[in-house]
């Protein structure tokens, strides 16, 4: 008997979704992702980095953001996330415990806020895979 859930390896492609932003001092702005239309896209980290980083403090906390499905209105958390809970010392990435999915063509909104008395070039991805085949989904 085969396992019905497992995927062939043709239909699943490691995929990182990049949005970047340039804010000026204390401001907010927003950003947006589209995803392909050829596959679903399987969210399973977000990773992120500016260019106003502390290595001597690498907790600071130089952005925050929303990020919200405009596809369907879901908002993935109820407030603007701190980046040191984006990317803690000791993991790197937020980790999602289950994966998200998202269908082709969704539209992300990436709601940012600078923290920095200066101009902050934001850099966030979402690690995951492309799915190809629509037979599991």
């Amino acid at each position: 008997m085969t396992n019905k859930r497992a995927f062939n390896t043709k239909d699943l492609v490691p995929f990182t979704y990049i949005v970047s932003i340039t804010l000026g001092a204390l401001a907010s702005g927003e950003a947006t992702i589209t995803m392909e239309a050829n596959s679903w896209f399987e969210h399973h980290y977000f990773a992120a980095s500016t260019d106003q980083a502390d290595h001597a403090n690498p907790v600071a906390n130089r952005f925050t953001v929303q990020v919200t499905d405009e596809s369907t209105g879901r908002q993935l958390s109820n407030g603007k996330v701190p980046q040191n809970m984006l990317t803690l010392p000791w993991n790197g990435v937020l980790q999602v415990i289950r994966p998200v999915r998202f269908a082709p063509n969704a539209i992300l909104r990436f709601a940012f806020t600078n923290l920095v008395n200066g101009s902050n070039t934001i850099t966030m991805g979402m690690i995951g895979y492309k799915i190809y085949t629509t037979g599991l989904l």
